[in-house]
């Protein structure tokens, strides 16, 4: 069987420059610079951001104590048919 050499690329950028991805990461970073500037220009806007934020994080809070809520009780049970299992014996 011959072995074959197959030349691969992936995407547009050459390997030895990466010039694709530097380029896109000063686009990024400009609408982060872009975002802050809007942010910090209208106060509303800042306000209203906030206000998400503070909803995404109260959410995901909520979601950790749930779920930390149902371990407990998990652990809890499997402690009970610990002892339950040790008393009977």
């Amino acid at each position: 069987m011959k072995k074959e050499n197959l030349k691969v690329t992936v995407g547009e950028e050459k390997a030895t420059t990466g010039t694709k991805s530097k380029k896109m990461n000063k686009q990024k970073d400009k609408m982060i610079s872009d975002f802050d500037r809007l942010i910090n220009e209208h106060k509303e806007y800042q306000s209203a951001y906030d206000k998400k934020v503070r909803a995404a994080i109260e959410t995901a809070k909520e979601k950790w104590e749930d779920e930390q809520k149902e371990r407990n009780l998990q652990i809890g049970d499997c402690l009970w048919k610990v002892i339950q299992f040790i008393i009977l014996q």
